[in-house]
Order: structure tokens, then sequence, then C-alpha cells
């Protein structure tokens, strides 16, 4: 299996008027897609690359969010793309399908993908992240490792495009289209072509997958959390700005303040009373307040201005929704050809479909096999 991930490609901007992906369109002739793959809560990075490998949801595998503060550990998480942070024990409530597998004797390779460096054991071949790296050398060493006289049986590729473009000039915008259509040329479809040329075009699994969409976002639509308390009141950078942990005592006083701001465009949850389809509860890294802005609308600590280059045209922060839902597409021996369908899946479920497709006895995870079914 080849698994894919882009960063922030957002299912209505693919295989539709507004991109032109001939690649992705390809995949879908020979194989199949899926309406779309509804992230889990929150809709960012980290989190949803974990559950993609592990199957569970944030509050189970402990990486809650790209940032977060553990009150045993009294550290501070940051998902960094080069890993920076890298400590072992933030990862240490679950286990992803790469390294059960190495357990198994098995080979597996990863290409940046988020969090496969975390682990005190690494995939058996793997990429340090860089920035400046083309997307042509990932596909290339990926398409290396395959057709090498050992292969890997499962193989990591994660692309963080077009988030980059959406986050600085908004989903809507053409660089984010035409970043769009250069991964479509340049990862995906140099992808089937260097398969097609090492004769494994029909010999291996392929699955494309996204995080999550982007949605628009302006300056004009943003709450400021220091119009309503201070840094008196809470404790700053323990997550991010959607998270608060009020300081000891401070718990009414922050209540208090922030009920002035709690109108159309926020609701503040206490973590007791977070909806229940968040999954998102019961972990100690889960904070005891959150603030659930409107779709569309910002929490910022002071105000932000808008400008070119600015992470203000787009943003994926609200709770899980099909706005913020990204891609799922998948060709190869094990899936059905030409066959779309109208379901939008789970994250989650992208797990035991892997350990299907590769034999592997899943552990104890959040998702349905059944659910995937249809495309096999």
């Amino acid at each position: 299996v080849i698994l894919v991930s882009f960063a922030g490609l957002g299912w209505q901007f693919v295989g539709s008027d507004l991109t032109h992906t001939p690649n992705f369109d390809f995949i879908v002739q020979s194989g199949v897609k899926a309406k779309n793959m509804v992230p889990v809560h929150p809709t960012r990075t980290a989190p949803i690359h974990t559950t993609f490998l592990t199957g569970l949801y944030p509050e189970s595998h402990g990486i809650v969010d790209n940032m977060f503060w553990d009150p045993i550990y009294e550290e501070r998480f940051i998902h960094s793309d080069d890993c920076s942070n890298f400590d072992p024990k933030f990862y240490n409530e679950s286990e992803p399908i790469w390294l059960t597998m190495q357990k198994q004797g098995e080979k597996t390779a990863s290409y940046f993908w988020p969090g496969s460096y975390s682990y005190k054991e690494k995939p058996t071949v793997h990429c340090t992240f860089d920035w400046s790296d083309p997307f042509s050398n990932r596909v290339d060493k990926v398409l290396e490792w395959v057709s090498s006289n050992e292969p890997p049986k499962l193989a990591l590729l994660y692309i963080d495009e077009p988030d980059w473009k959406g986050h600085a000039y908004g989903p809507h915008s053409p660089q984010y289209r035409q970043m769009i259509e250069m991964i479509d040329r340049d990862v995906v479809g140099r992808l089937l072509d260097g398969l097609y040329t090492a004769k494994l075009l029909n010999k291996v699994n392929i699955i494309l997958v996204s995080d999550h969409s982007l949605i628009e976002t302006s300056n004009k639509r943003q709450i400021r959390l220091n119009d309503y308390i201070t840094s008196n009141d809470y404790y700053e950078n323990r997550g991010t700005t959607e998270q608060l942990w009020p300081k000891p005592g401070q718990m009414e006083k922050v209540l208090n303040a922030l009920s002035t701001a709690n109108n159309s465009h926020l609701k503040i949850y206490k973590k007791r009373d977070f909806p229940d389809n968040w999954h998102w509860k019961n972990n100690r890294r889960i904070p005891p307040l959150y603030l659930d802005v409107e779709e569309g609308w910002l929490m910022r600590t002071d105000y932000d201005a808008a400008g070119e280059g600015e992470w203000i045209e787009g943003s994926h922060v609200w709770s899980p929704s099909q706005n913020s839902a990204g891609i799922f597409y998948a060709r190869g021996p094990f899936f059905k050809a030409n066959y779309s369908s109208p379901r939008s899946l789970r994250a989650v479920d992208l797990y035991p479909l892997l350990c299907h497709i590769l034999g592997v006895k899943p552990r104890s995870h959040n998702g349905s096999l059944s659910s995937m079914m249809e495309f096999l």
C-alpha cells in the first residue's frame, strides 16, 4: 500500500469545474472515491494523522491538538513538521499500524508523515522533513522504495500543500487552485507514471486522503480574547487559542467575563459539556474550557490585520463538518474500478481498511471496516 496524505485539500476542489485534475480523475475511473472523508475534532494536522494510522479518536490516542498542555508532564506539546518537538512520551498512548507491522517483521517506509518519527522506534526507512524538498523528489524516493528488491509493505507520503496556499490566500483563490493542479501533476501523475514504468501500477494499492479542507475567513470576523480576559486570568501558550486553561480560582471569573462574548458566533463549553460527537473529553490533555467559534469566524488573542501572506484568508479550526472534509480516492488490486460513493466516510475508518488490505490484526480502535467494504 502507498498511502498519500495532502494537507488542506478540500473535497470540493478536486474532480470539479473548479480545478483541472486529470490524474485524480484517472484514479476514479480505474478505482474508487467517496464523497469525502470527515475529519476528527479538532480538525488539525497532528491529531488527524495520528487517527489515520490508529483508528482512534484524539481523546484515545492522546495527540489532542497541534498544541496542548500535559498537566502530568507539565510540558507543552507543539506539532512541527521537522519533528523538533520530538519526544516519544507524548505518543505512548497508541500504536500506529506501521509500528504494529514492524513488530511482526514487516518493512515500512515514511516520507514526512506527521508523528512517524516521534516514537522510540522509527519506520524501517524514512526521511527527515525538509520544507525545500520538491514534490518530485518525494515521489521519486517513494518509487525507489517500492521498486526495490525488498520493498516496504506500507509506504507513507505526506504533502504539506495546498494547506499553505489556502491559509495565505484563501481556498477560493487562484493560488490555492493552482497548487491543487500542481499536486495533481507533480504528485499523483508522477506517482502513477512511475508505477507504470516499474510495471507496478496494477500491483500496488494507492490510497489518497487529506486531513481537512479550508474555509474562507476574514479579519472582519474575529473575536478578540483579550477584550474579555487577560493573562492574569488564564495560562497563555498552553494550547491553541480555542483551548482555555483558567488559573486557579479564576474559572467563574473567566466564564462570567466571556459570557458577554457568548453570542451567535461563539459557544463556551465546560469540559463536562463538550458534545459527545466530538469524542474529545476523556483525556487529561484536553482543556477545562473550549471556545467553539462559528464556522468562518476566528478566535484571536489580539486583532490581526489582513494582508497578503498572513494566515487570515483561510483556516480549519472549527468542529468537523462537510465544509471541512477531506478526500478519499483509491485504486489497486483490492479496490473496485470506476466506483464513486455518495457517502461521507470517517477518518477513524481508514485504519481498519489498511489492516484488512495489509493482513494486520487490528488493535482496539474506533473505526468500522464494514463502512469501507463497498469500495472493495
